[in-house]
C-alpha cells in the first residue's frame, strides 16, 4: 500500500514513468521457507532449488555472502523477472545472482 502512494506521489511530480505504477508485488515470485522459522545455521531449501533452477552457482553465491541463502524470505524471481525485462538473458542472470546474491533479499521498490 504505502510503494502503491509513493508511486501515485512520485508519479504526480513526474519522478516515475507512467508503466511503474501498474507494477503489484506477488507473493509466489518471492521464496519462503515452509514451516517454523529457520534456524540461524541452516539454508532456505526452497531458494536453493531456485536458485539451482536459474542455474546460479551456489558455492560462489555461498562463498560471497553465505547470510543470504538463510534468509526466510527472498526475491529471486522478482529480480531475475526485472533483468529479463531488461533483456539479460538467463546465463546473465544467474552470473549476477551468483556474484551478487544480496540482490535477492531487494524488494521491487529498491
Amino acid at each position: 500500500v504505502d510503494l502503491s502512494r509513493s508511486l501515485m506521489l512520485q508519479q504526480s511530480f513526474r519522478l516515475v514513468p507512467q508503466q511503474l505504477t501498474s507494477i503489484s508485488i506477488s507473493w509466489r515470485f518471492c521464496s519462503t521457507a515452509n514451516g517454523p522459522k529457520l534456524s540461524s545455521n541452516s539454508e532456505n531449501k526452497s531458494l536453493l532449488e531456485n536458485l539451482n533452477l536459474m542455474g546460479v552457482d551456489v558455492r560462489k553465491a555461498r562463498q560471497r555472502q553465505p547470510g543470504v541463502l538463510r534468509k526466510a524470505f527472498t526475491n529471486e524471481k522478482g529480480v531475475a523477472q526485472f533483468l529479463q525485462e531488461k533483456g539479460a538473458s538467463p546465463e546473465v542472470i544467474a552470473s549476477i545472482v551468483s556474484r551478487y546474491p544480496r540482490a535477492i533479499t531487494r524488494s521491487i521498490s529498491h
